[in-house]
């Protein structure tokens, strides 16, 4: 096949251009970067941006005779998915990669970026430090669920001799003595969280004036929950400020030093005490938005009314996951 041969001829007569009679031969070069580096949110930074930087240092011998203080220029070649995938699952999260030292540049896989200058020689050897920003953008964290999200990153480092007449990063006329793959594990880190993003008041309006209610009392007000995707979660309720007694559930509203019974519950038949015993919670799990939950409260008919007047309750809400 002509076309096959013809390559083959060219590759063969670039390598000798690239290693010169006389020439030592090509040393490896050393260096690289942590194995993982990991971002880990928390409830405070969960919906904002992400940034996770990576640092890596490449030493290569100077084979090519290159003096101390000649300036020193990277080529850098990456090879990523821009996704940080969740261990045991196929959930993703959309993730960019950025040089940003020497240079600030964004980075596309498989593709040359450079020449960027990175010093100079100094010892006999080149001398490369550098940094790589992998950034998860905001909000992105809110909606998944909780776990490690994994991309892996390598980049060819590569040296351009640009005083010396070498090309500027095309790609192909490099000599291995001046590269070196380096790689890392970027992780971020979603852990499940939850708050309490709201509260609503459970108003029961104005009663009659009479002596006890003739009929059932209700009202209704909520909770809102804000929990990470999947994160299971269970929200109490407190007996409030004013209990008949500790642990009892019996809750009242106080005027001065007259009280109120009245009740919190789970359901709208106002059967389910909403309380801070175990089972006396509501359960869900979370979806990344808030979440409202009904709570139902009631004034029994034929509860013995105190004197006029304008009777209040607060009750702690508590979230567990």
């Amino acid at each position: 096949m002509p076309v096959m041969r013809y390559l083959f001829g060219w590759m063969a007569a670039l390598a000798v251009w690239l290693a010169p009679a006389g020439e030592a031969a090509a040393q490896a070069c050393t260096g690289g970067a942590a194995p993982i580096s990991t971002y880990t949110y928390t409830a405070a930074t969960l919906s904002s941006p992400a940034l996770l930087d990576i640092d890596f240092s490449v030493t290569c011998p100077s084979i090519y005779g290159t003096p101390p203080g000649q300036p020193v220029h990277l080529c850098v070649t990456s090879w990523f998915v821009s996704q940080a995938t969740r261990s045991g699952s196929g959930e993703s999260m959309p993730v960019s990669v950025r040089l940003t030292s020497p240079a600030n540049t964004g980075l596309s896989p498989a593709v040359m970026a450079g020449p960027y200058p990175a010093g100079v020689a100094s010892g006999g050897n080149i001398v490369v430090n550098g940094r790589v920003t992998v950034t998860a953008a905001a909000n992105q964290a809110v909606s998944r669920s909780p776990g490690s999200y994994d991309m892996i990153l390598t980049m060819l480092v590569e040296y351009a001799d640009l005083d010396n007449g070498w090309p500027m990063c095309m790609g192909e006329f490099f000599d291995p003595g001046f590269q070196m793959s380096v790689w890392s594990t970027a992780r971020f880190v979603i852990p499940g969280s939850c708050s309490i993003a709201s509260t609503g008041t459970v108003g029961f309006g104005d009663l009659p004036a009479m002596p006890t209610t003739a009929s059932n009392v209700d009202a209704q007000g909520s909770v809102g929950v804000l929990c990470s995707a999947a994160t299971p979660y269970t929200v109490y309720l407190g007996d409030g400020l004013n209990r008949a007694g500790a642990g009892s559930g019996s809750r009242q509203m106080a005027s001065g030093d007259q009280r109120l019974p009245y009740q919190l519950y789970r359901d709208a038949n106002r059967t389910q005490v909403w309380n801070q015993a175990v089972g006396g919670g509501v359960s869900d799990s979370g979806t990344g938005a808030v979440q409202t939950l009904p709570v139902y409260g009631r004034i029994p008919a034929g509860t013995v009314l105190p004197a006029p007047g304008d009777y209040q309750d607060s009750v702690i809400v508590t979230v567990s996951y």
